[in-house]
């Protein structure tokens, strides 16, 4: 498992990431995956029933998550909670997360005790899925997005995240800030930048967006559907679990 170092501070807050040896947490990927995630969250300390698993779309919508969906998503994914953004401030009620290269971004207001998982792509990105997660939590539960403190947890990264030239034309303009022109030949993508820029531009201090090192493409500690595709090595998804502590 890994830890947020950041996040580690607020005591209240749980927070853990799965290495790809604990498994495939994906039911699309197959394999024993409840038996996974089971024993994921035993190590975690929280019961499988306890969770909030999430149904990905790559868009924007944000989800207010309560108690009353605890468990949804976590034995079937049909019943998994639509959304690519989940905000909860239900103590005992931890939001997971699947991700195999996009970013899982944790959002923490340690002032109103509001947390939040985002699954941030190349697709919902550019469309300002985190201004609208940081305007949600001040809508919803009163929080200053001064004091909202962010992680972005491992993931992909530009250094590895290599395009040729042709797939400029499927990107939106906005992403022409954060594209890295490595030959005549390829270019890189800055999804985390796109993000932190627009954290910043919806009021979150800089010196509360931290960034992991990790990135998934490059460390075989965690699964890449990028790596997967250029290698043929098996797929899979890692989980982010996040929540407040009753």
């Amino acid at each position: 498992m890994y830890q947020i170092p950041e996040l580690n501070k607020f005591p209240k807050l749980l927070h853990n990431i799965s290495h790809k040896e604990e498994g495939n947490m994906s039911f699309r990927w197959g394999g024993q995956v409840l038996s996974n995630r089971e024993r994921f969250l035993i190590k975690v300390g929280v019961g499988l029933e306890m969770c909030v698993g999430a149904s990905l779309e790559h868009e924007t919508k944000v989800t207010r998550v309560e108690t009353k969906h605890r468990g949804m998503g976590m034995r079937d994914p049909e019943t998994a909670v639509p959304g690519d953004a989940f905000l909860t401030n239900a103590p005992g009620t931890f939001l997971f997360l699947l991700t195999g290269d996009c970013l899982p971004i944790a959002v923490y207001d340690p002032m109103e005790k509001v947390v939040g998982l985002v699954h941030a792509s190349r697709k919902n990105s550019p469309l300002g899925l985190m201004r609208k997660v940081i305007d949600r939590m001040e809508e919803w539960y009163g929080s200053k997005a001064k004091n909202i403190v962010v992680s972005i947890g491992p993931g992909v990264r530009k250094e590895s995240y290599i395009f040729p030239p042709v797939m400029k034309e499927e990107l939106m303009p906005i992403w022409k800030k954060f594209l890295i022109k490595i030959d005549e030949e390829k270019f890189a993508l800055d999804v985390v930048g796109m993000n932190s820029a627009e954290l910043r531009n919806s009021g979150v201090r800089e010196e509360n967006i931290h960034v992991a090192p990790q990135d998934t493409i490059a460390d075989p500690a965690f699964f890449s559907h990028y790596r997967s595709r250029l290698t043929g090595e098996a797929e899979g998804r890692m989980a982010t679990v996040l929540g407040i502590k009753s």
